[in-house]
Formats: C-alpha cells, sequence, structure tokens
C-alpha cells in the first residue's frame, strides 16, 4: 500500500504559502461588501488576521485534533461587522483554493507507476478543507481515481503531525506498519512520524523553492502576496512540466520558469500595456527571436479584438541589402563590423555577392582567392573597402539592392506596413539596426512611420533620426549604468538570449522572394538538430505556461511592473552565477559570430576551461588593450567581441571549469570593476574641476587691479 501527502507533494498551490491566498480573498471579500469604496492594505490585513485568528480559536475548542473549514468560520465572529457573509466567504475561499491548486508532475508520475505495479494508492492530509473539496482537485488533476481512500485530518480529527491519522489509516486499512510506504513534503509530519511508527517514509522536496523563488520572495513588494503569486507561479510551472524522461532537460525547465520566462512574459505584457497605451492596432513580432515573445503574448492577451498579434518574418540580413540606396561606406557599414565575421566572402553574401563574381575586382585590390574565407585584420578590412568602393562593384550593389527592395516592399506591403500607422515592431533588440534599415526601406515608399518595443536597448545604438522610435524595457544606460563594476547584464552576454533562449522552429529570414503574384520570405535551410528542437520546444512551453499562469492569478495586467523587474533581477542572478548543472544542460547550444548569417563559425555557449586556456585569453586581451590597434579600455569589452576563444558566456564557463579557473575567472572580473571604478573616479574629478573652473574675464579684471597696486576684495568668480 503507497500512502501520499496531498499539498505541497501531489498539488502545489500557486501562493508560497496557503495563508498567503488568504489576502486576495480578503480583497475580493472587501470590494463585494464595499462597492465603490476603496479597500486599504490595513483593511485587508486586519480581515486576515481575523480569519487566522478564527481558526486557532476552532482548532482549540475542536473535540480532535483539528477543524473544518465550516468550524472556522462558525469561530469568525468578526465578519458581521464587516459586513460579510460567513458562508460567502466560506464558499470564496474554496473556490480560490480550487483555483489555486496545481499538479506535480513528478508525483503523478509515480502514483501512476504504483498503479501499473497493481499497488493500492490512499491519500492523506493535514487540512481543514472538506474531502470532497480535496477529491475534486486530485480528480482535475488526474491523480485520484473514485476508489482511492482519502483521509483528511479535519474530517477525521487526527492529523499527521501527532502520529493520529497515520495509525488511524493502518487500522482502518488494516495493516501493519511495514506494509505501508508513504511518501511527503513535510520533514516531521511526513517523514520522522511515519519512521517512528515503522512506516517506510520517503521525503519529497521538490516543492521546496529554488533560488528564482526564493528570490522572488525576497524581493521588496507592500504586498506580501503579489511576491508569494510571482514565486508560487514559477514553483507550478517548474513543477508541473519537469520531464524525467531526458537528461539534461529537466535542468532547462527551472531556468526557464525561474528567469527566462519571467523575463519574457513580463516584457511581453509590458508591451501589449505599452501599445494600448500609444494606440497601436497590430504588433508584429519578428522571426526568429519573435517566436516565443508571439506565442507569449497569445497567451496573455487571448482573443482581445483590440490588438491583433502578427508574425513578420524579417531580419538584420534581410532588411539590411534592400535599405542601401547608394553603395557608399556609410550607406554599407553593417559590412566588416568587428563583432562579425571579417571574412571577405561572408561580407559580400550579405550584398548577394559571391568572391567569383568581382574576382578581378578582388585580385587588384590584393585579395587573391587563398583570402576570400580568412579573417581579415584591421588594415586588410581597411583596404577591402577600396573593393566595395570600385565602381564595377558599386553599380552590382546597387542593382541588388533595387531588386531585393522591391520585393521586400511588397512583402510589407502585403503584411499590412504601409497601410497606417497603427502599428509597431516587437523584438528583443540591441543596437537597433535593423529597425533603421527597415525605416530606411519603407521610407522609399512614404511610409515614415516607425515604432518598435524592444526587450534591451544597447548603449551604442543608432540615432533617433535614424532608427525613429523605440521603447525599450530595459535601456544599457539607465539600467545597469553604461559600464557598472561587476554587474553582468544581458547586455553582456547577448547571445543567451537571441541565440539560444529565442530558438523558433524555422531557418532565418535571407530575404524575400516572388512566389506567381506574392512576395514570400526565404528561409535559411538548417539541418535537424534534435537537441535544439528539443531544447526550442521546452522554452516555448514552459514560457508559454507562465504566462498562463501570471494572466490566471491576476499579475497580467494588475501587476506588469512589478513581473518585468521581477524576471530582470531573475535574469542577472542566472546569467552572473550559474550553477554547474544549469550550464551543463545548454552549454552545446551554438552561439555565432554574426547571429544574422549562419555560414559564419559558431562556437558553444560555454565549455570547460583551463588555467592554461585562461592565461592565453589574458594575454590576448592585454594585446588587444595594450596593442597598436587597441579596441577598447575596458578588459571585459575586450573579452567579449572575440569569440575566438571558444566559447561565448565567461561565468558560464566558470560553472563548468575547477576551482583554479574560477578563482582566475574571479581576479579577471574583479580587475575589470578596479577599472571601472577608477574610470568611474576619475570621470567625477573631471566633472567636478569643470564646474570649478575660473571665469577667464574675471580672472583679467583681477591681474589688473592686482598691477594697479589694488587688492582684491573677494576671490575670482567661479563658475
Amino acid at each position: 500500500m503507497h500512502s501520499f501527502d496531498v499539498f505541497d507533494t501531489c498539488l502545489v498551490r500557486v501562493f508560497v504559502e496557503p495563508e498567503h491566498l488568504l489576502f486576495p480573498l480578503a480583497e475580493n471579500m472587501l470590494s463585494e461588501a464595499r462597492v465603490g469604496q476603496a479597500r486599504g492594505r490595513v483593511e485587508v490585513s486586519e480581515l486576515v488576521k481575523g480569519r487566522i485568528a478564527a481558526q486557532r480559536r476552532a482548532v482549540l475548542a475542536a473535540d480532535g485534533e483539528d477543524a473544518s473549514l465550516a468550524d472556522i468560520y462558525r469561530h469568525f465572529g468578526e465578519l458581521p461587522g464587516w459586513g460579510i457573509s460567513a458562508d460567502r466567504m466560506l464558499q470564496a475561499e474554496i473556490a480560490l483554493e480550487l483555483a489555486s491548486v496545481r499538479p506535480v508532475a513528478e508525483t503523478r508520475r509515480r502514483i501512476e507507476s504504483v498503479r501499473r505495479s497493481q499497488g493500492r494508492v490512499l491519500f492523506i492530509s493535514d487540512s481543514h478543507l472538506p474531502p470532497d473539496v480535496i477529491r475534486r482537485m486530485l480528480t482535475d488533476a488526474g491523480i485520484s481515481q473514485p476508489d482511492d481512500a482519502l483521509y483528511v485530518s479535519a474530517t477525521e480529527g487526527s492529523t499527521k503531525r501527532s502520529g493520529n491519522l497515520f495509525r488511524l489509516v493502518l487500522a482502518r486499512e488494516g495493516l501493519a506498519p511495514g506494509d505501508l510506504k508513504h511518501y511527503g513534503h513535510d520533514p516531521v509530519s511526513d517523514h520522522m512520524v511515519p519512521a517512528r511508527l515503522g512506516i517506510d517514509a520517503e521525503l519529497s522536496t521538490q516543492a521546496s523553492l529554488n533560488r528564482y523563488e526564493k528570490a522572488a520572495m525576497a524581493e521588496d513588494h507592500p504586498l506580501p502576496w503579489v511576491k508569494s503569486q510571482m514565486a508560487g507561479t514559477r514553483r507550478a510551472v517548474r513543477l508541473g512540466l519537469t520531464d524525467e524522461g531526458d537528461t539534461w532537460l529537466p535542468k532547462v525547465v527551472p531556468i526557464v520558469a525561474g528567469a527566462v520566462g519571467p523575463l519574457f512574459v513580463g516584457f511581453v505584457a509590458w508591451v501589449i500595456e505599452q501599445a494600448r497605451r500609444d494606440g497601436v492596432k497590430r504588433l508584429y513580432f519578428v522571426a526568429r527571436d519573435g517566436q516565443v515573445l508571439h506565442r507569449i503574448a497569445r497567451e496573455l492577451a487571448g482573443g482581445a479584438e483590440d490588438l491583433e498579434l502578427l508574425y513578420l518574418y524579417g531580419s538584420r540580413q534581410a532588411w539590411y541589402l534592400p535599405s542601401v540606396q547608394e553603395a557608399t561606406r556609410p550607406e554599407l557599414e553593417f559590412l566588416l563590423q568587428g563583432s562579425q565575421s571579417m571574412a571577405p566572402e561572408d561580407n559580400l553574401r550579405k550584398l548577394h555577392i559571391t568572391p567569383d563574381m568581382i574576382s578581378k575586382a578582388l585580385k587588384r585590390h590584393g585579395f587573391p582567392p587563398s583570402t576570400w574565407d580568412r579573417q581579415l585584420d584591421a588594415q586588410e578590412a581597411e583596404r577591402f573597402w577600396e573593393v566595395l568602393t570600385d565602381p564595377n562593384v558599386t553599380r552590382l550593389v546597387e542593382d541588388n539592392a533595387r531588386r531585393a527592395r522591391e520585393v521586400t516592399l511588397k512583402y510589407l506591403s502585403q503584411e499590412g506596413l504601409l497601410d497606417d500607422d497603427k502599428w509597431a515592431l516587437v523584438d528583443i533588440g540591441w543596437n537597433l539596426t535593423g529597425q533603421r534599415a527597415l525605416k530606411k526601406i519603407l521610407g522609399t515608399a512614404g511610409q515614415h512611420h516607425m515604432l518598435g518595443y524592444y526587450l534591451g536597448i544597447a548603449h551604442h545604438r543608432t540615432r533617433p533620426d535614424e532608427h525613429g522610435r523605440a521603447v525599450g524595457l530595459i535601456v544599457e544606460e539607465l539600467d545597469y549604468g553604461i559600464r557598472f563594476p561587476g554587474r553582468t547584464s544581458i547586455f553582456d552576454n547577448k547571445g543567451l538570449l537571441d541565440q539560444v533562449f529565442t530558438l523558433a522552429d524555422h531557418g532565418r529570414t535571407l530575404g524575400y522572394m516572388l512566389d506567381r503574384d506574392k512576395a514570400a520570405p526565404v528561409l535559411e535551410e538548417e539541418p535537424y538538430d534534435p537537441r535544439e528542437d528539443a531544447l526550442r520546444m521546452t522554452i516555448q512551453e514552459t514560457a508559454a505556461a507562465l504566462a498562463g499562469e501570471a494572466v490566471a492569478v491576476g499579475l497580467v495586467p494588475d501587476r506588469v511592473t512589478e513581473l518585468a523587474e521581477s524576471g530582470r533581477l531573475a535574469m542577472d542572478i542566472f546569467m552572473a552565477k550559474p550553477r554547474r548543472s544549469e550550464v551543463s544542460a545548454i552549454a552545446w547550444a551554438p552561439v555565432s559570430y554574426d547571429p544574422n548569417d549562419v555560414h559564419v563559425r559558431t562556437v558553444p555557449l560555454a565549455r570547460r576551461l583551463t588555467v592554461g586556456t585562461l592565461w592565453q585569453i589574458a594575454w590576448r586581451v592585454t594585446r588587444r588593450l595594450t596593442g597598436g590597434a587597441r579596441v577598447t579600455r575596458d578588459p571585459y569589452e575586450a573579452f567579449a567581441k572575440d569569440l575566438s576563444w571558444g566559447f561565448s558566456w565567461l561565468e558560464g564557463s566558470a560553472a563548468l571549469s575547477g576551482p583554479p579557473t574560477k578563482l582566475a575567472v574571479k581576479v579577471f572580473k574583479a580587475a575589470n570593476r578596479l577599472l571601472n571604478a577608477r574610470n568611474q573616479i576619475v570621470a567625477v574629478a573631471v566633472t567636478g574641476l569643470a564646474k570649478w573652473r575660473v571665469d577667464p574675464a574675471r580672472l583679467l579684471r583681477r591681474r589688473a587691479r592686482t598691477s594697479q597696486g589694488d587688492h582684491p576684495d573677494s576671490a575670482p568668480t567661479l563658475d
């Protein structure tokens, strides 16, 4: 015989503690009782205190060891003073309990395994809820069957904690202690007590809060039940989706439920809120990053008629060339960027040109075939611009751009971007070069409207007059500081978001083609990778489930700001201090030099580092900082701009490595903090001196008076 605890074992609430459920219950009851009147935090708290006090009185007055919900409300004598019916509040509490429970997937699988082996299952719970309510919860969750026995402390007058409920179960079922195996979450009631009785007891710890859920509970918020809901929904999604059938996917679910999902859900909820405020009627989620965001939006907005949620096939690669009107260096600045591939053939591909097509011009400027697939240094890259501005190459580029622009505009027109100004783009974000390119394309057709909503907008971005209006949930210099010492932000590890956690079920948009009388996107054909597909599905399913929960508990639309900020903080925790088990689950994921060109080689997200590898990295970073072609004064930027080390995520790689390497990474980051602190001190000093600069005109007058024998009666004027 197998017995199972119910709450936090078979079922979990979307509140961290059952008492937290009483706060929204009190809010609802006060709203009903005082229609049109404001309800304050104190009133809500007082009603909750009264409900908890009534439970204590009911337990003390009970004949047994526990009291039922009906007993509790019989002892809630203060309710008439609030203008609230005891029966109405009792039924409302039951309804809220029913709406707040979710199944625990691992326990459900365990029970199914017991049934397959012909074992009998029963349920035991210390609860004041009526047995028929608990049975309904278990049945709706697909956990219990009609003939399963259920023992509830409030009905039986005995509790697990005292051991009497276990004794009652053994007596009624005709079992010896050794014939019963119990599974539950409470260290005392579900493990120590039954073990002392001779029952085989196994402790379940899965419902304990993980670090992301604890972080949500630790946030500063005036309404504690809101924190409880944010942590509780993450836990419910984590426990409801964890899959034991794979060795690494179960490690991904907590990351998405705890950090990535809250960030994405908060962002999309914020976008919807912003769009309605701005009078936007259509949101275009840009492929591929936008696929998971689009799915979240469908969960959040539901069947709302005031907002269309559309999916737009596009990318920087698809829009760069069509945006070119004259093949000048400023127009072609999307080529030869240091953070992307510097190989000639990779850059020419963006112009729909192969090296063979301009082989004479390449050779004329010193680029034989042996250099076409090689990464160019700074001097060679500068010389390559001579190839791009060669008259023959210029004409070819402009012809390709014109043809690409014609078919691109046809696609954009089909999608409604030329119709009016009631739309906005939605994307992950960063430098806004894609929006700038799209704005230039649309401008050639007379459409000058441009609005984009982005998760993050980087400090180094295009100018507003180039990209149009852009609104970011997170703006690098505002939310992190231009360089926040020691803080790992999403801008330091963008590849985590735009190449790992936003995987889509289709290839990148390379451009557009005419298909009869319509324009269609040209999608890159990617080889099927079962790991990437499984990761994508896990991320999207988990994020969508979290979005659904956010709506179900009222976090959306009521707590969008708090939800978004909580997600950002959780993502910071994950990126700055990842656990080894978390990193190992996604370390294999490929990150490209250029996310818009899959032909450029990729590196794994993270890998185990040795001290020797770190010495090589330190030497190369030092050369970049002190060499003749110095790129930056910031060690972290010098590192992050170069994926030739063979990985992308420093903190993730450190988590996979041994203690010496972890120490070396800490020293590296500490040096970065010191350098940034020094730079900030210098900046403050320079600013302070500028404020105290001497007014030259007053200084000359002072000197004139002094030369005439006068003594100045005051100091020079300071500006």
